[in-house]
């Protein structure tokens, strides 16, 4: 049994969508990508974490599954099943743990399709300078593939260095324009912190599994510039990473999966090849997982 990927779909960069609209687009991208139907989906999770106007209530898969039209009224609409939604929420490292949910979900149900989708983009829906994520969605349909997917997972938390990053609402006096605002905040030293946490996470997690780091594919959150290849260098991979920040800037949540859908597009992956798959973010928290390529 495995969480194997059998599609991806993208939201292209665009400043003027919001956080719906970019998770919307990339999971529908993802099921016309797949041989799956919309209404074939068992379960689905939103990782994203900046969203319109700084929703907290109903969770935004829900509102993302109502436009995508997935299984919306088993009443007036019938389907196959109906389709268990929510959000899971962990910065860059949400991606990873969702992975690790769905797999769960699997093993308890002996099978199962399921959907991650990601997004991110300032609550406004509009361009602002001063926020440092580009607007961007990413998703994957995962199925359970006995002989491919994920081989094993490893989370890492270490909260007692401070956040290193932190997004917030300052609702102030002025409550009903705050819903259109946010204040994203970088510590001096978020870089070096970051890729030190996360270094040390993945080192240990390639240990453990005696992974030859000659071989294997590296795929990453990318919040800063350079990231994945210094990454890659403190843990000694040799194969390139896919730049996603060279391509789009901070993607933020949807990094993870635009690396994997832009190598997967590009042939980078042979059958039975391994990747190493780490999101990692403020918190801070680190996600690992080993993945073989069906």
């Amino acid at each position: 049994m495995g969480v194997c990927i059998v599609s991806s779909g993208l939201s292209d960069p665009d400043d003027h969508l919001g956080a719906l609209a970019h998770a919307a687009r990339a999971g529908l991208a993802a099921v016309d990508a797949s041989a799956a139907r919309i209404d074939q989906i068992d379960l689905m999770i939103n990782t994203g974490v900046y969203r319109d106007d700084n929703m907290c209530e109903p969770a935004m898969a829900a509102v993302i599954q109502h436009e995508m039209g997935m299984c919306l009224d088993p009443r007036r609409f019938p389907v196959e099943r109906p389709t268990f939604s929510f959000d899971l929420l962990n910065g860059a490292a949400g991606p990873m743990d969702a992975l690790q949910v769905v797999g769960a979900w699997f093993g308890g149900r002996g099978a199962g399709r399921a959907m991650i989708v990601t997004s991110d983009a300032h609550p406004s829906g509009s361009p602002r300078d001063d926020f440092p994520i580009t607007a961007m969605g990413a998703a994957v349909v995962v199925e359970d593939v006995a002989d491919c997917g994920f081989i094993a997972t490893a989370h890492v938390s270490d909260q007692g260095v401070g956040d290193g990053q932190q997004g917030y609402c300052d609702i102030g006096a002025h409550r009903e324009a705050s819903r259109h605002e946010i204040v994203v905040e970088r510590d001096d030293d978020f870089a070096e912190r970051l890729l030190e946490i996360t270094a040390d996470a993945l080192d240990s997690f390639l240990e453990e599994h005696a992974v030859d780091r000659d071989a294997v594919h590296l795929l990453c959150s990318q919040p800063l510039e350079g990231f994945a290849a210094a990454l890659a260098d403190e843990v000694g991979l040799t194969k390139v990473p896919i730049d996603v920040h060279g391509r789009y800037g901070d993607v933020h949540t949807s990094a993870l999966f635009a690396a994997y859908h832009h190598a997967h597009e590009e042939g980078v992956f042979a059958s039975g090849d391994l990747s190493v798959w780490v999101g990692s973010g403020a918190g801070f928290a680190v996600g690992c997982g080993l993945y073989r390529h069906p």
